[in-house]
């Protein structure tokens, strides 16, 4: 019997030379699997406190208010479940539809960072609901500490737009 080997596990031969097959970094689950990450990441950064108010100086004994990122930017939740159902979509959508699918992740993760950066950036204006709920009042004069997790919030959206970015090439 002449001394030759069958390809296995997705070799290729050239040549008479067995290489093996290189996986790439580039095929739609991979698309998915990081677009499903940075979605639910995004939820569950939403749901977190974003903007602590000190007890404003009324003269009646009231605790620091807590603002979640929902509630901060109402609009942050609706644009992250947009981003976790492109991303799904994904999964069965044919070439066309793929561009469409992608031009919306990318616009609902810039979305999720615009208003995420807004909050960081204006968090009296983002918590203003929640103060005036509570306080009865538009805008109370203490001081609003600003936390991390909506400048995380943002990174995710703009690495959702670099994953919608890169779906493009991959279609």
């Amino acid at each position: 019997m002449p001394d030759t080997e069958t390809p296995q596990n997705g070799e290729t031969t050239l040549g008479g030379e067995t290489t093996p097959r290189r996986h790439r970094f580039g095929q739609r689950k991979h698309i998915v699997l990081a677009g499903l990450t940075l979605s639910i990441a995004a939820l569950i950064l939403i749901t977190q406190t974003w903007i602590t108010i000190g007890a404003p100086d009324t003269g009646v004994a009231v605790e620091s208010l807590n603002v979640a990122g929902g509630t901060a930017t109402p609009a942050a939740p609706a644009l992250a479940v947009v981003m976790l159902a492109a991303t799904i979509a994904l999964t069965i959508a044919g070439p066309v539809t793929r561009w469409i699918i992608t031009v919306v992740q990318a616009l609902a993760g810039a979305g999720v960072a615009g208003v995420s950066i807004w909050a960081a950036l204006s968090p009296e204006d983002a918590a203003s609901a929640k103060v005036g709920e509570t306080f009865g009042l538009g805008v109370v004069s203490s001081v609003y500490e600003v936390t991390i997790f909506p400048i995380i919030t943002a990174v995710a959206g703009i690495l959702m737009v670099l994953v919608a970015v890169w779906g493009v090439f991959v279609s």
